[in-house]
């Protein structure tokens, strides 16, 4: 069972785009993503789901970066001595962290493509 807030007071931001469509559009897109999960909460139970994502509010099109379900820490008897286990795996922690991971991707890809652009330029001169 998925419970999902209400959405947001309508609100139009100074570009003339209205919130509570984005948050819609966010909400709708991280919900597609987590239903076909093989996870679920036993029954009674719930988790909690947080995201990132980037909003094109013009053409109202949303990718979803980073998804992360629970809401559990290890407790400090549990902690390993070469900390190679993650501590905090709280849905907000593992969203942020994913969300993290893409932009670095991103920010590697870009220095790719501005390296081979680079070279390619260089080539052509000689």
């Amino acid at each position: 069972m998925v419970t999902t807030c209400p959405s947001s007071p309508t609100n139009t931001d100074s570009d003339g785009t209205t919130t509570a469509i984005a948050i819609d559009d966010v909400v709708s897109a991280t919900l597609s993503q987590y239903a076909p999960l093989p996870f679920a909460p036993q029954p009674g139970k719930y988790t909690v789901l947080a995201s990132f994502a980037l909003h094109d509010p013009r053409t109202r099109r949303t990718r979803l970066l980073s998804l992360g379900a629970g809401a559990k820490c290890l407790p400090a008897a549990r902690l390993p001595q070469r900390g190679d286990a993650l501590h905090d795996s709280h849905a907000e922690v593992i969203a942020r962290r994913g969300a993290i991971r893409w932009l670095l991707e991103e920010v590697q890809r870009d220095a790719r493509a501005r390296a081979r652009a680079r070279t390619a330029a260089t080539s052509r001169r000689r």
